[in-house]
């Protein structure tokens, strides 16, 4: 996009966000059927990754029910406003390829000033077929180790969760459970390996329940392959059963839950090992009597050459 067209575009939006007609409710949730296909993509680092992000689209062959970011929706950290408009951009992008009328769980990133319109409030989001419980930066931030408050505010997030998969456990829920953060929980070398200092709050929460429930943890936030070349890079993946490293303990933990990312769709770089990938993609969930299939897309079509089936207890 040139930086003419860029110009146009802004000020349009700017005129569809003064006539109120932006189409981004506040919370973008839904209670229709939704059906049993999500979407998820985090990252999108604002309105010039368009014309890539309506690449990776043109490579998915159905239409999801719902999608959900997973943060960052201006490359800056600016105001409001950017991120607004990275949201408009993204919805915009979607209507293109699909509808207008698709819903939206779009959880803050730390480039999202939290009143940026369009960001979901914190909490449990119940659909037919499945739930989400978004987490926004607010309540589990960047650079734990760098804020005073940091560790008490994830506590209270981790309290939080805890008390919603109490109830779900205590009614015999077995819906699966997409947990959708900025932040991830595994060890990194981001801010000198003081980004997610407490994660493993989060963490204890979500494998203790992983025994109840069926909980796939998607993140996003670590977009350079040198943080994550361990795990996969920009496309990774781990299985309930697989080990984790969480920040501040020693030896790996053992999942009782999946754990991956959503799909990162605004870029990639740095360090790339060769068990790693830098490619962009996004994640296609489709939830079946008693599995989940995991299909990622990028330019290129079908990243996996048959996707991934996350089994359900249920």
């Amino acid at each position: 996009m040139s930086i003419f067209s860029k110009i146009i575009a802004f000020f349009t939006f700017l005129g569809v966000l003064i006539g109120g007609n932006l189409g981004i409710p506040v919370n973008p949730y839904t209670t229709e059927d939704t059906g049993n296909k999500i979407l998820f993509f985090s990252d999108y680092q604002g309105s010039d990754r368009a014309e890539h992000f309506t690449a990776i689209l043109d490579q998915v062959p159905e239409e999801p029910g719902l999608i959900v970011g997973g943060g960052d929706y201006q490359s800056l950290l600016g105001p409001a406003i950017m991120s607004t408009y990275g949201i408009y951009s993204v919805r915009k992008t979607v209507a293109e390829r699909w509808s207008d009328e698709i819903p939206f769980i779009l959880t803050q990133g730390n480039h999202d000033p939290k009143s940026s319109k369009g960001l979901t409030k914190m909490g449990l989001y119940e659909f037919d077929e499945y739930l989400v419980y978004e987490i926004p930066m607010a309540a589990f931030p960047w650079k734990q180790g760098k804020k005073n408050k940091a560790e008490k505010t994830v506590k209270e997030t981790a309290a939080a969760l805890e008390e919603t998969f109490s109830n779900l456990a205590a009614k015999g829920e077995d819906r699966p459970v997409f947990v959708v953060t900025h932040v991830p929980l595994h060890k990194t070398n981001r801010a000198s390996s003081k980004d997610n200092a407490y994660a493993g709050y989060i963490f204890d929460v979500l494998n203790n329940y992983g025994k109840k429930l069926d909980i796939v943890f998607l993140f996003g936030h670590n977009h350079s392959g040198t943080y994550d070349d361990y795990i996969g890079g920009s496309v990774n993946y781990i299985a309930k059963g697989g080990e984790i490293y969480i920040p501040g303990r020693d030896g790996a933990e053992t999942l009782n839950f999946t754990y991956t990312n959503c799909g990162y769709v605004g870029y990639s770089d740095n360090s790339v090992s060769e068990t790693s990938t830098n490619t962009l993609t996004v994640s296609f969930m489709t939830i079946e009597e008693d599995y989940i299939t995991m299909q990622r897309y990028s330019e290129d079509g079908a990243y996996y050459d048959e996707p991934i089936e996350i089994e359900l207890d249920r």
